[in-house]
């Protein structure tokens, strides 16, 4: 009697980048992410981080910004990124969450209805949609550091990834889709870190030795 092993299937993983950038600057005292920079706004600086990481992988298939009125129109001459509106920033990160997830989740549709996944299941692939939350207030992130993640996310086979600095993490933060109804009852500014937390054994960690990447600016004094 022959014994036959059964392959694994390989799993095909897209990821949609989405940037919350509707926060309120409530500590900043003004919009922070239209604040200059090294000549740029601050916002401007993650974005170019976020297009270059998509140039380089084909797995990232959208970034998405949610917004707020502010940041508009400086976001119109990005032509690669999808911009999303937030009514109500007021109403926490939860808020921008919810919008980015939802306007994600139109894509993956899209994507399905264009053929991917027709394609996918001939190929006897399964595919797996990751979303990626990044902050637009972390200006020092680097390309190869989200690529870095993404890719030690992959080989893992774990439903979350995060950046992690002296055992805390931070943003980028990825969340495979299992995890999109749970991120969807958060509110306020509870935001999924804490979805992170509850489920710490699904988590893929990449570490970084150098804590700039990860800074974020709450105030002034934080850049000058």
């Amino acid at each position: 009697m022959k014994i036959r092993f059964l392959k694994k299937r390989k799993r095909t993983n897209n990821f949609y980048i989405i940037l919350l950038a509707a926060g309120t600057s409530k500590r900043f005292g003004e919009n922070k992410l239209l604040y200059n920079l090294d000549g740029k706004p601050i916002i401007e600086h993650i974005l170019r981080t976020l297009q270059i990481s998509k140039s380089k992988r084909k797995d990232i298939k959208n970034i998405i910004v949610v917004s707020n009125f502010d940041n508009i129109n400086i976001l119109k001459k990005y032509k690669d990124v999808d911009v999303v509106y937030n009514k109500k920033p007021e109403d926490g990160q939860s808020s921008s969450v919810k919008i980015g997830i939802a306007y994600a989740l139109k894509l993956i549709n899209n994507d399905m209805l264009e053929g991917e996944q027709r394609d996918i299941e001939q190929s006897k692939n399964r595919i797996n949609n990751n979303l990626i939350f990044c902050a637009a207030d972390q200006p020092y992130l680097r390309p190869g550091t989200l690529n870095k993640l993404i890719s030690g996310y992959i080989k893992s086979r774990k439903g979350l990834g995060a950046i992690t600095y002296t055992s805390q993490i931070y943003n980028p933060v990825i969340f495979n889709e299992k995890y999109i109804p749970s991120l969807l009852n958060t509110s306020g500014d509870r935001g999924g870190k804490s979805i992170v937390h509850e489920n710490i054994k699904d988590l893929y960690e990449y570490k970084i030795s150098n804590d700039k990447e990860i800074t974020d600016i709450d105030y002034k004094e934080d850049i000058e």
